[in-house]
């Protein structure tokens, strides 16, 4: 799991998530419809939730049946922030990819973070690492999963 994300003002939401992306390790015979379930993504920073998205069924597009569903939204304005999000299916397990704008994520302080993923009944956590680098005087965020 990756996470970048940056810092664009002083301001509170004003924040970019550049891009999050997971891989999950479902189940091998999990069945999984983004467009029935919907998505949730948590971020928890010491047990204390600091980001959290829920992108609901009816604003998923399939692209391919059981392997690749999509969501779009350029404005931001349809679930608080979020652009664009991708779930695909491969050999290998789930991925699922998030990025957004105009966001609130100053409580991340770039420590470690747990993710949370939610496709309906089934949940899927990861622990990372985060620091912070400076770039074009904006800082940046960026975490990977934990060894």
């Amino acid at each position: 799991m990756r996470l970048s994300a940056k810092e664009t003002t002083p301001a509170v939401g004003h924040d970019r998530l550049k891009k999050l992306k997971a891989k999950l390790l479902p189940p091998a015979a999990m069945a999984f419809d983004p467009t029935a379930t919907g998505l949730r993504i948590t971020l928890l920073q010491g047990g204390q939730q600091v980001f959290q998205r829920f992108i609901a069924g009816p604003r998923w597009t399939v692209v391919r049946p059981g392997k690749l569903f999509r969501f779009t939204d350029p404005a931001g304005t349809l679930v608080s922030g979020i652009v664009k999000a991708k779930v695909k299916r491969s050999p290998s397990g789930l991925m699922v990819q998030l990025s957004g704008i105009e966001l609130d994520l100053s409580a991340i302080d770039g420590s470690a973070l747990e993710l949370r993923s939610d496709l309906g009944a089934a949940t899927f956590a990861s622990s990372l690492t985060c620091a912070a680098s400076p770039s074009s005087g904006s800082p940046n965020v960026k975490c990977q999963e934990a060894p």
